[in-house]
């Protein structure tokens, strides 16, 4: 975390809104929290990154076609493996 991210969470006497005015960090990430990747997905993005160097000119639906020869399901869009 940033030091000005850290320091809107310090002071208790300002609002937090006026803390990210003040020290310029815009408040969505003053309260964003990072989410986990899944497993599965890292999974995913290894394949991908196998795939691409080979065929660095496959779109979204010829690296989806390619994961799903190798027998992985996947939404185009978001990457993400879809449950059967």
């Amino acid at each position: 975390m940033s030091e000005r991210r850290e320091q809107v969470h310090k002071d208790q006497e300002l609002t937090k809104t006026r803390r990210c005015k003040l020290l310029e960090v815009s408040r969505s990430s003053a309260y964003y929290v990072a989410q986990p990747v899944r497993e599965e997905e890292l999974a995913l993005r290894r394949l991908i990154d196998e795939i691409y160097p080979r065929w660095p000119f496959y779109g979204s639906r010829r690296i989806r076609d390619e994961l799903e020869t190798g027998g992985h399901t996947v939404n185009r869009q978001t990457g993400t493996a879809i449950d059967a």
